[in-house]
């Protein structure tokens, strides 16, 4: 009996404001299939364990099984746009269950204003597979391709699409119109094998790369509850995206289990938060890959680093940095003359201007000095270069520009120390923290997902339990509006959501306001002691 597994992707997108002009062309590859037909897809929800539906396509249906997933999260939808527009997902397969013929069906939308000529290429694991013209208009097309022999030797298949095209009454080469691609919840792989999945690993990878636990079945056992936050917690210190479902949940993942299959399943998974220990010089670019840049108008390189990610918590005091710049002209004109400062280069950190001058074309190098001050919890680099005079005439997008940012550019120490978020927290719970159960099936489903991602931040996972050992410190999951009056001095409020992310003390005055946009805290205690 053969098995065909959906596999559901993870999207990711992207777009870039340059001119590209090609030949719009009808898809090549002989074994792709065009549908210009509308995509009615149904979907049907799958819980483990749940039985297999058949179909009824295809020349053995009686013995064919297709495993049905569930529908997808937007953000596994890539909505590409521009021209060029570019966007990609990627597919895990199955490791236990190996595969041995697959297609990866695309179903998408799109929307081409009547002056442009557009066209959709797709590509398999780098190599291009087919190319689509878009008519104008709106329009819903299925797209199939088989995998091919060096796609199934692979744990994943990588998709990427690229939206291509000009404007056919554009006057300038920046205004190259617009076209709109949306990849559609049927978009998936379905990949044929022998037999069905039965690891949680690849009902795992199989969901996209995603897991739920339903919380219905805590409510009002506290013990249950505080065992599925931590299972979530747990999952997600390891990387694993798992979430916490309410019974009405409009887009489950297609794996939905227990918090006991999610512990197993953590144990199978190194940690991917794992990293190497950073050590001084800071690198701000990947030497492996490069970043010198084509552009027009500006290019920036940014780099980002908490606190946390500074080497013994020192803070940067300087940035070394080399720049080499290209030929810098006038679209129509002779380039400037050797030595003129045509150029503009900004260096920003958090906002602040730390350096800004003219250059002329060819390498340089630079130092800008960085005071201690101005690095926080997070931060953010910015290194900008441009043309500093505007191209004249109606098309004002100028000549194309080339620069690189040198490999070797580097944050340097200096003396004054810094202490992140990390490290409040690992002050304050210790090696051997406990969590406490009172209250937690009081949470909703969103309100337990938080808490599961900040009990994550935590150095040291929690007990439910106190060991041989005194907890060094316990950990209570609340809801803002259910914090104490009152506590010992050395209790703290920490909150991490998608708002803001901050430890103050509970006898903060300015505590109560910093909460009101937050519905869910950990409360944090030393034990009392006694004498």
């Amino acid at each position: 009996m053969k098995w065909v597994l959906p596999v559901i992707g993870l999207g990711v997108l992207g777009a870039a404001g340059w001119a590209s002009y090609v030949t719009v062309q009808l898809a090549r590859d002989p074994d792709a299939v065009l549908s210009s037909t509308r995509v009615n897809a149904a979907y049907i929800p799958w819980a483990a364990g749940a039985p297999l539906p058949r179909t009824a396509e295809g020349p053995n249906a009686a013995n064919t099984v297709i495993l049905p997933v569930g529908a997808t999260l937007p953000e596994r939808e890539p909505v590409v746009s521009g021209l060029p527009g570019y966007g990609r997902m990627t597919y895990l397969l199955p490791r236990d269950t190996r595969v041995s013929a697959g297609d990866v069906v695309l179903q998408f939308a799109s929307e081409i204003p009547e002056n442009v000529n557009a066209t959709l290429r797709i590509s398999l694991n780098g190599t291009r597979r087919a190319e689509v013209l878009l008519p104008a208009g709106r329009d819903t097309r299925e797209v199939r391709i088989p995998l091919q022999d060096q796609d199934l030797a692979l744990n994943s298949t990588q998709v990427t699409f690229a939206i291509t095209g000009v404007s056919t009454t554009g006057v300038c080469s920046i205004n190259t119109g617009n076209a709109l691609v949306s990849l559609l919840p049927g978009s998936t792989v379905q990949a044929r094998s022998a037999s069905a999945p039965q690891s949680a690993a690849d009902q795992y990878r199989l969901a996209g790369a995603r897991a739920g636990v339903r919380w219905a079945g805590v409510t009002g056992d506290d013990s249950r509850a505080t065992t599925t936050v931590l299972a979530v917690s747990n999952a997600l210190r390891q990387g694993l995206n798992v979430s916490v479902l309410g019974s009405d949940a409009a887009a489950d993942p297609a794996f939905i289990t227990t918090a006991q299959t999610i512990a197993a399943l953590t144990e199978t998974f190194d940690a991917a938060t794992a990293r190497t220990q950073a050590k001084w010089p800071l690198q701000i670019t990947d030497p492996a890959a490069g970043a010198a840049r084509s552009f027009t108008g500006t290019q920036s390189w940014r780099y980002s680093f908490s606190a946390d990610d500074l080497p013994d918590r020192r803070v940067p005091a300087r940035l070394d940095y080399g720049l080499t710049l290209g030929p810098l002209g006038i679209d129509g004109l002779a380039p400037l003359p050797q030595g003129s400062d045509g150029w503009m280069v900004s260096v920003m950190l958090n906002g602040h201007l730390l350096d800004s001058f003219a250059a002329a074309e060819g390498s340089l190098r630079r130092s800008a000095t960085i005071p201690p001050t101005l690095t926080g919890a997070v931060n953010q680099l910015e290194v900008t270069v441009g043309r500093g005079f505007g191209a004249e005439g109606i098309c004002n997008d100028g000549p194309t520009l080339v620069a690189e940012l040198a490999s070797d550019s580097v944050l340097v120490p200096g003396s004054t120390t810094i202490t992140g978020i990390a490290d409040q927290l690992g002050q304050m719970t210790g090696n051997t923290p406990q969590l406490l159960t009172d209250g937690v099936a009081r949470l909703t489903p969103p309100e337990a997902q938080a808490a599961a991602r900040m009990l994550a931040d935590l150095p040291f996972a929690p007990a439910t339990a106190q060991g041989t050992h005194a907890p060094s410190a316990t950990i209570s999951v609340l809801q803002t509006s259910a914090l104490p009056a009152a506590a010992p001095a050395s209790a703290w409020v920490y909150v991490n959501d998608a708002r803001d992310q901050f430890v103050m003390r509970l006898d903060d005055p300015a505590l109560r306001s910093k909460l009101d946009d937050h519905a869910v805290a950990l409360l944090i205690a030393a034990p009392a002691t006694t004498h």
